[in-house]
C-alpha cells in the first residue's frame, strides 16, 4: 500500500524528533539521531522511503538548505568581522587547504597503487576528493551550537568558518575541476572554466545582498514580526529558486541575504530571526532525516573502502590541525587554537551536492564494467559523510564544552523553565474584600507593593482582581470613594486570568504571555475560588535577573 508523500513527510518528521530525543537523552547530539533514523528507513535501511520519493521531495530539501543559509548568515555581524577578520581569513584558508592537500595525496595513493588506475583517473580523483574535502556542513554545526546555548568566542569563530567554509569549497572545487577537465578532456580551456566560477559565487553573493537590501526596506515600513517573518521565507523561496536555476551556490546566496539583513536593519530584524529559528526545527529534522534516507551504501570496491578511510583521517588532521596552525598564524585566543578545529568535521548536503557534480563531470571514465568514476566517487562520498556526520557533533559538544561556552546563551525562558511556582509565587498576598469602601481600598493599594489585589467575598471566595484600572476613572473625585464599593470597581475573573496550584512557573509565564496581562492568579486545583497565592510579570523578571546575575559571578 503507497501512503504518498504526506504519509512520508509525518512519518520523517515524527520519527526524526523521536530519534533526536533518544539520542539527546543518552548525551548525543540530536542531530545524530535524525541521520540514525533516516538510515533505518531510507536505501540503507527498511527501504520504506525510496530513492524515487526522496528526489521528489527534493524541493524541500532545497528550502531547508536556504533557511539554514539565512539562518547561518543571521548570527554574524559585520562588526566581529572587522574585529575578527584576520583570524578568520587565515584559520579558513589554513584548514580548507590542509584538508584539500592531505586527502588529495592519500586518495592519489590509493586510486593509483592500490586500485591500478590510469594518472588522469588518479588526479582526477585527488582533485575531486580533495576539494569536497574543504567543506563543512553548517547545518549540523550551528544545529549543535543551538541546541546547547553556546555563546562566546570560539562560537562566534565557529560560526563564521562554517558560514565562510562553502564559499571557499565552491572556489576550490570550481579550480580544481577544471583542472580535471583539462586532464580528462584536453580540449577544454582554463579561463572560461575560472570564469563560469567566478560568475556563480559572484552571483549567489550579488542575489543575496540585493534581497536583503530589499526586506531591509519593507522593514522601515512593516512592524508586525509574524508577516515580516511570512515575507522573508518567501524570498527565501525565491533566492533558492533563482539560485537553483542559475547554477549558483543555494547556501551561500541565503547566507548573505541573511548576513546583509542582520547587518542593515540589526534592531528591525531581530525579533524575525528569533522566530524564525523557532519555528525553523521541522525543517532541520526533515533536511537530516532526508541526509540519512537517501545513503547507500551498496557493494564499493575494498580501494574506494581504503579512499573512503583515507579521507576521515586526512580530513580530520587537516581540518584540526590547519585551524590550529591558522590559529597560531594570527594570534588568537587559546580556546580557539586548542578547539576550534574539533568543530569543523561535520560535512553534509554541500559535499554531497559537489560529489553529484562531480559524478556527472566523470562519467565518461569507466572504472569497472558497472561503474564510472563519477559514480564511485558519489558512493565514497556519501560513505564519508554517513561517517563524519556521526563523528561531528559529538566533537562540536566536545569543543564548547572544553571552551566552557556551554549554556551560555540563557534566555530569559530558559532561566523560568528551571523554576517552581513556588519560586515566583507571592503566598500570601493582601487580599480585599467586596464590601470594603473605594476609599480604603485606594490607600491599601498605595501601602502595598503589588501592582494588583486579590478581591474575595464574605465567604472569602475569590471573586475579583483590584489593579489601578479598576479606580483610575475616578481617583480625581473624592466625593465618589464614600459611596463606592470595591465591588463596584473590580474586574470580574476569567479562567485566563487563573492557573491551578499544580502547574509550573512556565505556565504561569505563559499565561500572562498570552492574555498580555503582568499577573496571573493562582487557585487550588479542586478548589477554583479558593485563593493559593499570585504571580506578577515584574517578581519573575527580578528572579531572573538575580540568577542571571549570581550566575555570572
Amino acid at each position: 500500500m503507497h501512503f504518498g508523500l504526506l504519509f512520508i513527510l509525518g512519518f520523517c518528521i515524527f520519527g526524526g524528533m523521536f530519534g533526536g530525543y533518544i539520542f539527546q537523552r543518552i548525551k548525543i547530539p540530536q542531530v545524530v539521531g535524525y541521520i540514525a533514523v533516516g538510515l533505518l528507513i531510507g536505501q540503507s535501511g527498511f527501504q520504506l522511503v525510496t530513492a524515487e520519493e526522496i528526489q521528489k521531495l527534493e524541493s524541500i530539501n532545497l528550502f531547508a538548505l536556504g533557511i539554514i543559509g539565512f539562518l547561518v548568515g543571521g548570527e554574524l555581524e559585520l562588526e566581529n568581522f572587522r574585529k575578527y577578520g584576520k583570524q578568520f581569513s587565515s584559520i579558513l584558508i589554513s584548514e580548507g587547504i590542509s584538508a584539500f592537500l592531505l586527502v588529495g595525496a592519500s586518495t592519489f595513493a590509493v586510486v593509483w597503487f592500490v586500485a591500478g588506475l590510469p594518472l588522469s583517473a588518479a588526479l582526477a580523483s585527488a582533485i575531486v576528493f580533495g576539494a569536497i574535502a574543504s567543506a563543512t556542513d553548517p547545518a549540523s554545526t550551528i544545529n549543535v551550537l543551538w541546541e546547547y546555548k553556546a555563546a562566546g568566542v570560539l562560537t562566534m569563530s565557529l560560526t563564521a568558518i562554517v558560514a565562510l567554509d562553502d564559499a571557499l569549497a565552491m572556489t576550490v572545487y570550481g579550480f580544481g575541476t577544471s583542472a580535471v577537465e583539462m586532464i580528462t578532456h584536453s580540449d577544454q580551456a582554463l579561463w572560461p572554466q575560472i570564469q563560469s566560477v567566478l560568475i556563480e559565487l559572484g552571483g549567489a553573493v550579488g542575489t543575496g545582498i540585493v534581497f536583503a537590501l530589499i526586506l531591509a526596506a519593507l522593514l522601515k515600513m512593516m512592524h508586525e514580526v509574524e508577516k515580516i517573518a511570512v515575507m522573508t521565507i518567501g524570498l527565501v523561496f525565491l533566492i533558492v529558486a533563482l539560485s537553483n536555476a542559475a547554477g549558483m551556490d543555494i547556501i551561500l546566496a541565503s547566507m548573505l541575504f541573511g548576513f546583509g539583513l542582520r547587518n542593515l536593519a540589526p534592531y528591525r530584524s531581530e525579533g524575525m530571526f528569533s522566530f524564525l529559528k523557532n519555528i525553523s526545527v521541522v525543517i532541520y529534522v526533515l533536511f537530516f532525516v532526508f541526509v540519512g534516507a537517501r545513503i547507500e551504501l551498496s557493494a564499493m570496491p575494498l580501494w574506494l573502502w581504503m579512499v573512503v578511510l583515507g579521507y576521515v583521517v586526512f580530513r580530520t588532521i587537516g581540518k584540526w590541525g590547519g585551524a590550529m596552525l591558522g590559529a597560531k598564524i594570527s594570534g588568537s585566543e587559546e580556546n580557539i587554537r586548542k578547539y576550534l578545529g574539533m568543530g569543523l568535521f561535520s560535512q553534509g548536503g554541500v559535499a554531497i551536492g559537489l560529489s553529484i557534480m562531480a559524478g556527472h563531470h566523470l562519467s565518461h571514465i569507466q572504472v569497472t564494467e558497472s561503474a564510472s568514476l563519477g559514480e564511485l566517487i558519489i558512493s565514497g562520498i556519501t560513505a564519508t559523510t554517513l561517517i563524519v556526520q556521526v563523528l561531528g557533533p559529538p566533537f562540536v559538544k566536545l569543543a564548547i564544552t572544553k571552551a566552557g561556552e556551554q549554556n551560555r546563551k540563557i534566555t530569559e525562558e530558559d532561566v523560568i523553565a528551571g523554576m517552581s511556582l513556588d519560586d515566583i509565587m507571592i503566598t500570601d498576598p493582601v487580599t480585599l474584600t467586596e464590601e470594603m469602601p473605594l476609599g480604603t481600598a485606594i490607600e491599601w493599594f498605595g501601602r502595598n507593593p503589588s501592582d494588583v489585589l486579590p478581591v474575595v467575598d464574605s465567604d472569602g471566595r475569590l471573586t475579583g482582581i483590584f489593579t489601578l484600572d479598576s479606580f483610575k476613572q475616578v481617583i480625581s473625585n473624592e466625593e465618589t470613594w464614600k459611596w463606592l464599593l470595591v465591588s463596584d470597581t473590580m474586574f470580574s475573573l476569567r479562567d485566563s486570568m487563573m492557573i491551578e496550584n499544580d502547574l509550573t512557573a512556565a505556565d504561569a509565564y505563559a499565561a500572562m504571555k498570552s492574555t498580555h496581562l503582568d499577573y496571573v492568579v493562582v487557585v487550588g486545583k479542586d478548589e477554583p475560588a479558593r485563593l493559593h497565592g499570585l504571580v506578577e510579570m515584574k517578581r519573575i523578571k527580578t528572579a531572573v535577573n538575580e540568577w542571571m546575575l549570581s550566575s555570572s559571578a
